[in-house]
């Protein structure tokens, strides 16, 4: 009987976290001790278990409180709400899960609980409402968890927000805030001025306070306009037109209610070298205004003075002010008194009312300690309903100085209860009247207000924490600032060391060391508790201790949690681990995958390892040898070790890993099989992919030229070299199938860049290969893709054929038409495969003479060629060019080039006799008859093929056997006589050749391959050329064997053995035709040289 059973030895998963609406666990405070938690395991969770710990050791529940399930939320149900309001406990909660299968996990975290909200202030300044801008100031602090963040908000009227200064401050990590803003109102209304603040723990407080806001001007419905005319001392404002004898000056206005608004757009004339000036003037009644006139020598600026005969509201610009029998010293700051609660929003505020500027023309003048700048556009508003405006073309930019204020504080932070602080500030101001510094304690309170440089030593600082310290400055004329810095002070928890070694081990051997090491110069008391890897308590300890084999019983993570309090009632606590281990290294191998190739022989072999106490070393073993070793391996993590140049076929490795508890363990094995692919550039499949010994559609590319994909599945798990056994070049695809056989298999070729017109056809090893070998599958912009059945060498050809010839020549006859005689010139045109004419209609064939026209070919359906007659005046050798096109019926358009030999009518040759044996080019004498028209010649010079004869004597007459092919400049004649009286066939003899010298002489190839042999008829016959040293390609006595066709009785045969042709590469030499026959001969035949031992 079989059972299925799932071993898990992995504790489960746990995280904790607090309520959201709590806060999280990135500070120590929380409001409640609500909190979320979640597990889970690969068998389930079985339970989950947590109780919490009070000030270092005492518990609040004496059980465990438990749950079931994947998620949940905690809480003590025994803690009372005094429990959590004092925030100097501490708290440490501990989570434990349990999975189906026993395994366990803990969590702690420590805590405080803060439900105290934060303390805010917020103020603004009384003095500064009804202006352009309010200042508001606050005050936030938080004496438990401390203060997070604060922010301020302005609405305008019914929470519509308009112009909203938002944003949070500055924060620091000591209870307590001050911050300031000035806000710029732009509207008449009721604003709302609210501030935000929390702290660390969560807890919120916000404040607010109202503010209205008056920007309307009361001047009644008064509105004028006029013009400054520059005149001396007559200048003045009027409204209307006046002239007089010295100067002249015009006014044009809009007077409204008979009062009177003034103000100058433009000034005349400067020849007088008095300044320009400009200027507005706002009048409540028809009391006079003055504007006054200043030398262009002397620093002085124009202002003007309004009265309602009460009050004033004056511009003052500082200088001293003259004018025409009137001198008057005005403050250097601006003064705006109220005046009927007079309020002007403009874009520059009151500096816009004076202008001032020399009497040039352009740009902006400096004159000694006056500074003019471009002016921007006034607005007068009345009574929030008219806007009037005008655009000045000056403007005085006035603005005072604040006091400039310099604070150090050193130290930046000690320690509680022995540095002491000093602080010094320095106030920077021409007009300084006093300063002081106020000095708040991390939760807020004033602690002191200095009026100098002071040192606060620790007899004055009672907290621990952050101090502020904020220093301001004022002047005489009313300017103010303000700056501010901080301390702070330290106070340490106690520090705690924890050292285990080893933090892993071999269960049952090794022991583990537990060190630990307290720095508090309070301290109280100390403890370590020591748990079980399923979470319960083995020991508590209050010394180092050495944990023996002995004291450990069972494998698996232990859990050591150090405690430490000091008088001053500060704790801490902090944890570790230690791994008990009886399992061996875990190894995962990631790649190359099992049975999949490699092209090149560089591989990476990768792999993972995983461990309780961590990883020694592993080692890559490859056909059983180990070859690399790496000592760091991270646990858990992709390793990688290289080889290279690793040998083709098929190899197997595997990986081995030490742990650090020296248990060993080897993966399994895997195989890789090793082809030389590099030539093709890594443009075949995936070989890292596959299975090596069944790789379906395995393609082979090489880009450009052609591509090879095997419609079959391959196994190529023993290696190839496809380097050497593979090319794919131009117009060719040769593979070796006697050193790849494993290739040898049906494929889709594809050839590329071809020149064809038409769909051209396959050649196998320059044969034409038709059906079933080789099936065209498609021919379209010179990519032609076909199939075949197995392996040789494959190339694209034409589809048609063409040969042409002369009636002179040896295929037409030899007629030896000579010259005023009609000669016949032949194309035969024809398709390849069945070997017709190509004579369809729109087909074609021309032929030209070089030099000449083109001429047409007409068809001859008799001879099924395309003919042409000509005749030549003059003897010789002339070239001709024909061209035939057969596209019209799918055929490919071919030329070809020869010449016809026309000899002189006057000479007639006949060769009457044979002639001996002799190589080609070889002077010989021959019997022949000549006949001219003049008579028998002295001496004459004869041309049969490639044989000259210089002919001196005429007689006799006879035969003289062609020769079989040009391409072989050597042949030597062998007479074969029968004398015994039977009719030989299919007879054997052996002919002696030297090799070694005709190979010495380069009169043969070193491979002997352009040997052939024919007979009297030039028909090719059998032959077979001995393969040993002695006697074989190479020796002065190679013998070789020739199958003579027939020897008739009583007569003789002629054979001739031809060579000397470099470019015939493939031997001819065949043992098994050579020794085959085609009926049972006698037994007296020859059917091998010697006998096989």
């Amino acid at each position: 009987m079989n059972k299925t059973f799932i071993v898990d030895m992995t504790s489960p998963v746990i995280a904790v976290d607090w309520n959201q609406a709590d806060g999280s666990l990135d500070n120590d405070y929380e409001l409640t001790d609500f909190f979320n938690w979640s597990a889970s395991d690969a068998s389930g969770i079985q339970s989950v278990d947590w109780r919490i710990w009070k000030n270092g050791g005492s518990l609040w529940a004496t059980d465990w409180s438990s749950d079931i399930g994947t998620s949940g939320t905690g809480y003590d149900v025994t803690t009372s709400d005094a429990d959590v309001t004092d925030s100097t406990q501490s708290y440490i909660l501990y989570v434990r899960a349990t999975d189906n299968t026993g395994n366990k996990v803990n969590q702690s975290i420590t805590f405080k609980i803060d439900r105290t909200a934060p303390i805010l202030n917020i103020t603004i300044d009384e003095s500064s409402l009804y202006g352009a801008s309010v200042d508001i100031s606050g005050n936030c602090s938080d004496s438990v968890s401390g203060i997070d963040s604060s922010s301020i908000e302005i609405s305008y009227d019914t929470n519509s927000t308009m112009n909203i200064t938002w944003g949070e401050f500055s924060v620091v990590d000591s209870p307590g805030l001050d911050w300031s803003d000035t806000h710029i109102f732009q509207k008449t209304g009721n604003y709302a001025i609210r501030a935000r603040v929390s702290d660390i723990a969560g807890n919120t407080y916000e404040g607010s306070i109202g503010v209205i806001e008056d920007f309307s001007v009361d001047i009644g419905d008064i509105i004028a306009v006029g013009q400054w005319v520059e005149g001396g001392i007559s200048s003045a404002w009027r409204t209307g037109q006046h002239s007089g004898t010295n100067y002249h000056y015009t006014h044009d206005g809009i007077v409204r209610s008979g009062q009177e608004l003034a103000l100058n757009v433009t000034t005349l004339g400067s020849s007088d070298g008095w300044m320009r000036r400009e200027g507005l003037a706002i009048s409540n009644d028809n009391d006079i205004f003055s504007a006054w006139v200043y030398p262009v020598s002397s620093c002085e600026i124009f202002g003007m003075e309004i009265s309602d005969g009460t009050s004033q509201l004056v511009l003052k610009f500082g200088g001293t002010q003259s004018g025409f029998g009137e001198t008057k010293n005005l403050a250097t700051s601006l003064v705006i008194g109220a005046w009927n609660h007079i309020m002007l929003d403009l874009d520059h505020e009151w500096a816009t009312y004076g202008l001032g500027a020399r009497g040039d023309t352009d740009g902006i003048s400096i004159i000694a300690d006056c500074e003019s700048t471009p002016a921007g556009k006034v607005e007068a508003y009345l009574d929030d309903i008219f806007v009037y405006s005008i655009d000045s073309s000056r403007q005085i930019d006035v603005e005072a100085d604040k006091p400039s204020i310099s604070l150090v504080i050193e130290p930046a932070s000690g320690d509680y209860g022995v540095d002491s602080f000093d602080i010094n500030w320095t106030v920077t101001d021409t007009n300084y009247d006093h300063s002081y510094a106020n000095v708040t304690d991390p939760i807020g309170g004033l602690l002191f207000t200095l009026t100098e440089n002071t040192s606060l030593t620790p007899e004055n600082i009672s907290l621990a924490g952050i101090y502020s310290i904020t220093a301001y400055a004022e002047d005489t004329i009313g300017n103010s600032n303000v700056t501010f810095l901080t301390f702070t002070i330290f106070n340490y928890q106690p520090s705690i060391s924890l050292m285990i070694e080893p933090l892993s081990g071999y269960y049952g051997v090794d022991s583990f060391d537990l060190n630990w090491t307290i720095t508090d110069v309070n301290l109280d008391s100390t403890y370590a508790n020591i748990s079980y890897p399923n979470g319960s308590l083995m020991y508590t300890l209050l010394e180092n201790t050495t944990l023996t084999s002995e004291n450990l019983s069972v494998a698996g993570i232990y859990s050591v949690v150090v405690y430490a309090n000091d008088t001053l009632g500060l704790d801490n606590i902090t944890s570790s681990t230690f791994t008990v281990t009886d399992q061996p290294p875990s190894i995962t191998l990631l790649s190359p995958m099992n049975n999949s190739g490699d092209i090149d022989g560089d591989v990476i072999f990768s792999f993972r390892v995983d461990d309780f106490t961590g990883i020694r070393n592993c080692s890559l073993a490859v056909d059983r040898t180990v070859v690399r070793t790496n000592d760091s391996v991270s646990v858990g993590a992709q390793m990688n070790m290289s080889m290279a140049s690793l040998g083709l076929g098929r190899h197997n490795w595997s990986i081995g890993c030490y742990d650090l508890a020296d248990l060993m363990n080897t993966s399994a094995q895997r195989t890789l099989s090793v082809i030389k692919a590099i030539s093709f550039g890594g443009d075949l499949t995936d070989l890292s992919t596959v299975d090596m010994q069944n790789i379906p559609n395995f393609f082979i590319r090489r880009v450009g030229y052609g591509m090879i994909n095997f419609t079959a599945a391959i196994d190529l798990s023993e290696g190839l070299n496809l380097d050497g056994a593979l090319t794919i070049i131009a117009n060719a695809v040769s593979l070796d199938s006697i050193s790849a056989p494993a290739l040898n298999h049906s494929a889709d070729i594809t050839l590329y860049g071809l020149g064809f017109i038409e769909w051209p056809l396959v050649e196998k090893d320059g044969t034409l290969c038709l059906p079933p070998a080789c099936n065209l599958l498609d021919y379209s912009a010179g990519t032609l893709l076909f199939n075949v059945s197995g392996f040789s060498n494959y190339s694209a050809s034409d589809n048609s054929e063409l040969v042409i010839f002369d009636a002179n020549g040896p295929m037409g006859g030899d007629t030896n038409r000579t010259t005023g005689k009609q000669l016949k010139f032949f194309a035969n045109y024809t398709n390849r495969i069945s070997g017709n004419p190509v004579e369809g209609a729109g087909d074609w064939c021309n032929i030209s003479f070089n030099p000449g026209v083109t001429l047409s070919m007409p068809y001859n359906s008799t001879s099924e060629m395309y003919e042409y007659n000509r005749s030549f005046m003059l003897s010789g050798n002339y070239s001709y060019n024909v061209s035939c096109d057969g596209t019209s019926s799918g055929h490919e358009p071919l030329n070809g080039t020869d010449y016809a030999e026309v000899p002189d009518n006057q000479l007639y040759i006949d060769v009457s006799t044979s002639a001996p044996a002799f190589e080609q080019g070889e002077a010989g004498t021959i019997t022949t008859s000549i006949e001219t028209s003049l008579g028998r010649p002295i001496g004459a010079t004869v041309y049969s093929d490639a044989i000259f004869i210089n002919e001196t004597n005429i007689f006799g007459s006879g035969y003289l056997v062609r020769w079989w092919d040009p391409s072989w400049g050597i042949r030597e004649p062998y007479l074969i006589t029968e004398n015994g009286f039977d009719d030989l066939s299919e007879f054997q003899i052996n002919v002696t050749l030297d090799t070694a010298a005709a190979i010495a002489d380069g009169r043969m190839r070193s491979d002997c391959a352009d040997i052939r042999v024919v007979n009297s008829t030039n028909d090719e016959i059998p032959f077979y050329l001995e393969d040993s040293l002695s006697v074989g390609c190479g020796s002065e006595r190679a013998i070789l064997w020739v199958q003579v066709p027939s020897v008739p009785s009583g007569s003789t045969e002629m054979i001739y053995v031809y060579y000397n042709n470099s470019a015939a590469s493939t031997p001819a030499s065949d043992k098994m035709e050579t020794f085959n026959y085609s009926v049972l001969t006698p037994t007296q035949y020859i059917v091998s040289q010697r006998m096989d031992t």
